[in-house]
């Protein structure tokens, strides 16, 4: 039996869709907001280091992984012109 899955309508009634949800995650990682944007990963690097993108780390270590909100990259967008 597949799965199914509730989603909620606007006029308050259920469409019942087959399959499971896909979830898109809140953050992202450098090399992802570096293809979304056109700016290298390095430069990704730099901006984060000057707090001009806002981003995580994924601990408090200095070489753990960095993780950049999704919006982020509508701003970035939206400040280059694109």
């Amino acid at each position: 039996m597949s799965d199914f899955f509730k989603l909620p309508q606007p006029d308050g009634s259920l469409l019942i869709m087959p399959g499971s949800p896909e979830t898109v995650p809140a953050e992202v990682n450098v090399r992802y907001f570096s293809k979304r944007t056109g700016i290298s990963q390095r430069r990704v690097i730099e901006l984060c280091v000057q707090n001009a993108i806002t981003h995580r780390r994924k601990s408090s270590k200095q070489r753990s992984s960095i993780l950049i909100p999704r919006s982020e990259i509508t701003r970035f967008k939206k400040l280059k012109g694109k």
